[in-house]
């Protein structure tokens, strides 16, 4: 009985260990008892599928003539009939099927068509001289005030990241920025692109008030700039292993193992190659794809940012081919931004974006939010403002593709924030004109030894010596010298108020603009146009009195001949303004006259 007892025991045994091998040999990686053999037949069936997909897609095109859709279908024939190939699903355009491999790992093969002159039909393509777009400004309530923009390019200049594939040429990205900048005070723009755009990047996405996303993207994810190149000869599993955690890093290496970034390849079908599909197979660069997992867990939420998704599918939020995860659109809306900019059909369902409209929507956003500073809700509109743009060479037919908004449609770059002096509390207005933002009401601050005459909207007006508060005279732009200017703001140079005088169309027009209107007792030179608001605050001086009603003056840092300093100067009677060169002093040197100050943001 006893020995019974034994040999039962013993089986048993025998039988738990072998359920405990056949675990650990079907487990997958990630779960607690993924060893280094099964992480290894992982990568191995990986890079197999990929470079064996690639090899066999050239193979399949050149012997039918060059057909990419139809060597695309036969390429997922082929590789259903593969030991290492779990399963395959089609994209809905045929030119892309999502593999999922025996051992686990999936992965992607697509194909993106060049025209006759070697250029991408699909975001990176050729170019357009954009849109000329003139709205008008729609509701804004919510001014952004994180005026820093990120235009994250993981498919940047072309011949910067591993291709000469690219959407840019030298120095578009640049002209890009500059468009933002010179349109937009205060607005600083940073350029992350092609190997610079790894998925950690995304993580910085709500530091920013906008960003703008251009990228490859399918209905799960979006492409990163960094890829993956590995030899096809390569078939030891440790050297694999080492080749793609020296590119990818532990962080990311982990997560491919857990589905939430993809090694994909893209192959581009060049006509102008004849038949000569077979490339150089040697070495194989695969994209790195962010897929909709990884954006749940890594990007923040956005609820002060603008998003951009300039990218093929990226308003979808209905699975076109079923492909495992949620839509894109989904994922990214779930982050809750402010606004989400995509494309999309009225179903929820999005595709192939072509790149003239990608390129064409971009420049149209810009243009409406940086220089006619329009809100959300009508940025994406055509010019009347009610109907959506939609993607005219992709879908010249019904159901057409559009540019669609999803979120608040009050946000908008516009200038005007009140300032809050943190000294006394006072609050001003303030307004853009050209690339400076300027309090659009004089100073109150109550500096000791300052004057006050007329209404209190007048402000103070303060000596020479009480607007520089100690700093020596400056005639850079900027100034650098706060003065007596609240935090973050400062007293202009002449230099400061020339830039002014000249974004009014110079000082024969300026003075017109700069004045508030309906303030001044002459109506017609005192048009209010700049929103500068500008009022006959006079001057005093002590023994000589208070002389306004018809004048005002605005002091600089810049110290004029003599002991001179030189000052902004408007008067009733004309549209012009005195540049900054008026001097007011006496020989003593010690400048009696008093006068408006304007503060401009540093």
């Amino acid at each position: 009985m006893q020995i019974r007892k034994s040999l039962l025991f013993t089986l048993l045994g025998v039988l738990l260990l072998i359920a405990a091998c056949k675990k650990h040999k079907n487990e997958p990686v990630g779960s607690s008892g993924g060893g280094s053999g099964a992480e290894g037949e992982q990568i191995m069936q990986l890079v197999d599928v990929l470079s064996s997909s690639q090899t066999q897609f050239y193979t399949i095109n050149a012997a039918i003539g060059g057909n990419p859709q139809m060597s695309v279908l036969q390429l997922r024939d082929w590789l259903n009939s593969k030991d290492n190939v779990a399963s395959t699903i089609l994209r809905d355009d045929t030119l892309g099927i999502y593999i999922e491999t025996k051992a686990g790992l999936p992965t992607i093969f697509s194909v993106m068509s060049m025209n006759d002159d070697g250029i991408p039909y699909t975001r990176g393509g050729a170019r357009t001289t954009g849109l000329q777009v003139l709205g008008s400004n729609g509701s804004c309530s919510h001014p952004v005030d994180n005026k820093k923009i990120l235009i994250w390019a993981a498919e940047g200049t072309k011949g910067g990241g591993y291709s000469d594939q690219g959407f840019y040429n030298a120095g578009e990205l640049a002209a890009l920025s500059r468009k933002i900048t010179d349109n937009t005070a205060g607005t600083k723009v940073t350029i992350i692109e092609n190997k610079a755009c790894t998925p950690k990047t995304i993580s910085q996405f709500a530091d920013y008030g906008m960003v703008i996303m251009d990228t490859h993207g399918l209905e799960i994810g979006f492409f990163a700039g960094n890829r993956v190149s590995i030899s096809e000869t390569t078939k030891d599993t440790a050297v694999l292993k080492k080749a793609i955690l020296d590119q990818l890093g532990q962080e990311d290496y982990k997560n491919v193992l857990n589905k939430k970034l993809l090694v994909a390849d893209v192959v581009w079908v060049d006509k102008k190659k004849g038949l000569n599909w077979q490339e150089a197979l040697g070495d194989h660069s695969y994209h790195v794809f962010i897929t909709s997992a990884y954006v749940q867990d890594n990007m923040p939420s956005l609820s002060k940012t603008i998003l951009y998704g300039n990218m093929c599918y990226s308003g979808a939020t209905l699975n076109n081919s079923y492909w495992p995860g949620d839509p894109i659109k989904t994922a990214i809306v779930a982050r809750n931004p402010a606004v989400y900019y995509s494309y999309a059909f009225t179903t929820g369902k999005s595709k192939i974006v072509s790149n003239d409209f990608a390129i064409a929507m971009e420049d149209s956003i810009i243009k409406r939010l940086f220089i006619n500073k329009d809100s959300t809700g009508i940025s994406n509109l055509k010019q009347d403002n009610t109907s959506e743009y939609s993607d005219w060479l992709s879908t010249p037919n019904p159901p057409y593709l559009f540019f669609t908004r999803y979120g608040a449609d009050n946000y908008c770059y516009a200038c005007g924030a009140n300032l809050v002096d943190d000294r006394d509390g006072e609050v001003y207005k303030t307004v853009c004109i050209g690339r400076q933002v300027w309090m659009a009401e004089n100073l109150r601050y109550n500096a000791a030894g300052s004057v006050a005459y007329g209404p209190a909207s007048y402000g103070r007006l303060y000596t020479v010596q009480q607007i520089m508060d100690g700093a020596g005279f400056s005639s850079l732009s900027p100034s650098g010298v706060r003065g007596i200017c609240p935090k973050g703001w400062h007293v202009p140079s002449s230099i400061e108020f020339s830039s002014l005088i000249s974004s009014l169309g110079g000082d024969q027009e300026a003075g017109a603009k700069l004045k508030k209107a309906g303030a001044w007792p002459t109506a017609a030179n005192a048009t209010g146009e700049s929103g500068f608001d500008a009022l006959p605050a006079g001057s005093y001086s002590v023994g000589k009195g208070y002389v306004g009603g018809t004048l005002t003056f605005f002091r600089s840092t810049t110290q004029g001949s003599g002991n001179g300093v030189l000052t902004l100067y408007l008067h009733d009677f004309t549209k012009a303004v005195t540049q900054p060169a008026y001097s007011q002093f006496d020989s003593s040197g010690i400048y009696p006259w008093m006068v408006s100050c304007r503060c401009v943001q540093d």
